[in-house]
């Protein structure tokens, strides 16, 4: 096919798709697209920080250790 009837047909398909959709002979699908209720569920709010690379690992053991035991230990 070349540039111009693949231009043709593909504005030709869109406009059948138009119409049929138009007529309600498509009918549009249930299935995916956003749901509400679905997704994890969120248990506290979070906030971006940034901190120097070199206490990253010092940081995430402190976060860690907090959602074992529930509390900070400086």
């Amino acid at each position: 096919m070349n540039k111009i009837s693949s231009a043709k047909f593909l504005t030709a398909y869109a406009e059948t798709i138009k119409f049929l959709k138009s007529e309600k002979r498509i009918q549009e699908s249930n299935r995916g697209g956003k749901r509400d209720g679905a997704g994890r569920k969120k248990k506290e709010k979070t906030v971006m920080v940034r901190c120097p690379e070199s206490i990253k690992d010092e940081i995430l053991t402190l976060i860690k250790k907090y959602k074992e035991t529930g509390k900070l230990e400086m």
